[in-house]
């Protein structure tokens, strides 16, 4: 087993076949190498999220059709996954503190599904689901904050922060947002931290900031159809939609930027990428 720390990787979730894949920079091409990839069968379709977990030991990963999986990164194999019942038109997951998955849910579902993958990690059919928050309208974005011990939960036009009781697995609204006075349009896409505390999402038009502790909204940088945003020192990973939702392209611009001038292209011949998100620092691949 080769243990290695590494730096600049992004992991992102290519289309059809539903493939986990983490990626490296490659200066000489403009483009990125595939340093590793994990297809996931069915019923594992199209990847709408991907995130890495426990500083990049684990990676999360979602297919549209509600299908998730924890892959662990040392020994690439995976840890759980889910068939994707009740959670059609899935957009993004988080994992909550007592092992059990959020997932947001949207286009007619409008959903916060919580799923119990802690007794029965292989055998869906066992998996307990529960309909956590109904008339979660448009739900797309979902994230555990463990210093303020709330769930936050992006939908089309509000951001919601929840309480959530493992007992009864169950939500509580502590605060809504209507966010659509601050944001560049409706239709909340992806919500991530900045690494300091505060938060951003983007919506059709924009990157947006919000700061929980005064509660304030900011606009960050205008690009339109970003799916996925990934802040990071090196740089602002963006995912925008080419075509059919997906891009085979990575743009990264300097971290704060919004220099057309200064971006880089990451070309992935043949890739279909809905979200990518950097690696941590030092995260431990196994090969």
């Amino acid at each position: 087993m080769l243990n290695l720390l590494i730096a600049a990787f992004i992991v992102a979730g290519h289309g059809k076949p539903a493939t986990v894949m983490i990626l490296k920079e490659n200066d000489s091409s403009n483009g990125c190498e595939i340093v590793r990839s994990m297809e996931l069968k069915a019923p594992f379709r199209g990847l709408v999220d991907v995130k890495p977990s426990e500083d990049g030991r684990k990676i999360l990963a979602l297919s549209s059709y509600g299908a998730l999986a924890r892959i662990d990164v040392a020994s690439w194999s995976v840890d759980y996954q889910t068939d994707g019942a009740d959670c059609i038109s899935a957009h993004s997951l988080c994992e909550l503190p007592d092992g059990k998955v959020a997932v947001a849910c949207s286009n007619h579902r409008d959903k916060l599904m919580i799923v119990d993958v802690t007794k029965h990690p292989h055998e869906p059919a066992k998996q307990v689901r529960t309909v956590a928050m109904d008339g979660f309208c448009g739900g797309h974005g979902v994230h555990w904050d463990a210093k303020r011990n709330c769930l936050w939960a992006l939908a089309y036009t509000n951001l919601y922060k929840l309480a959530y009781s493992p007992e009864t697995t169950s939500v509580k609204v502590l605060k809504s947002w209507d966010y659509r006075p601050y944001a560049g349009d409706p239709y909340g896409h992806d919500f991530v931290p900045d690494g300091k505390g505060g938060y951003y999402f983007t919506d059709n038009y924009q990157v947006n900031h919000f700061d929980p502790d005064t509660e304030t909204f900011a606009a960050c940088a205008k690009f339109r159809a970003v799916k996925g945003f990934s802040p990071s020192a090196h740089g602002d990973l963006y995912t925008i939609a080419k075509k059919n939702y997906v891009t085979d392209t990575l743009i990264v611009l300097p971290h704060g930027s919004t220099d057309r001038k200064a971006v880089r292209k990451l070309l992935v011949p043949g890739g279909s990428f809905y979200k990518a998100r950097w690696m941590p620092d030092a995260f431990v691949r196994g090969g």
